[in-house]
């Protein structure tokens, strides 16, 4: 067995279990699957060869300290857990040499040591800038679902303005592509949503023409006692 440092989820450098188990030794247990290798140069105990922490630790540790965990699983890593985090996305400056492989998707960008911060002992985008990118560029549903988690998580007389901060990061990224749809996106989100399915759903109604329905409608009895709410009327 390996020991490994705190914030590195049980990723280890292939040359420090060298030096700490010995050549023959780690043979055996990458033979026996008790470490698996992730990436070059990057082993994790094999039992948790699909945990998103350690998988994203050994990112980290694959690509290097300019490497910044972004995207689908920065938002996972941040609490909003709509959409898998793995496989690993990680943005790296413009000139880095890594590139997407199985596992890892890779981004380039900018400025990305001022909008990291740590979670969990892991360098990760701050999360209205991630919302930003994902409202501008993926899956609208998913990237709804995503931004109604983060809405819900804040207390409510602070959403709109972390709605704000969001809105202000959309203007200023320096691809202006899909900024209309992002902002579309962004008032749709009320952060009310129970579950991530409600989220997808508020999306499809409104992309098949329909009006903006009101979310989580309650419906009362005589007595004005709440029966039920309805996902969307």
């Amino acid at each position: 067995m390996t020991t490994s440092e705190p914030g590195t989820h049980g990723a280890r450098r292939k040359s420090d279990v060298r030096r700490q188990m010995g050549d023959s030794a780690m043979r055996g247990a990458l033979r026996s699957g008790e470490l698996h290798a992730q990436w070059r140069g990057v082993l994790v105990p094999g039992t948790r060869a699909a945990d998103p922490l350690t998988v994203a630790a050994a990112a980290c540790s694959f690509a290097g300290p300019a490497a910044v965990i972004s995207d689908w699983t920065a938002t996972w890593l941040h609490g909003c857990t709509a959409v898998d985090p793995l496989p690993v996305h990680l943005t790296v400056p413009y000139g880095h040499w890594l590139r997407a492989r199985p596992g890892l998707v890779a981004h380039n960008g900018l400025l990305l040591s001022d909008d990291a911060v740590e979670i969990d002992g892991l360098p990760v985008l701050a999360l209205d800038r991630v919302l930003a990118d994902l409202l501008c560029r993926d899956r609208p549903q998913d990237a709804l679902a995503v931004l109604d988690q983060a809405l819900g998580a804040v207390a409510p007389a602070e959403r709109e303005a972390f709605r704000q901060r969001v809105g202000e990061r959309i203007t200023n990224r320096s691809d202006p592509r899909g900024r209309r749809r992002a902002a579309q996106l962004l008032g749709l989100a009320t952060g009310l949503a129970f579950s991530p399915a409600e989220s997808r759903m508020l999306f499809r109604l409104v992309d098949l023409g329909f009006p903006v329905p009101q979310v989580n409608l309650p419906v009362h009895d005589a007595r004005g006692e709440v029966l039920f709410l309805l996902d969307h009327a």
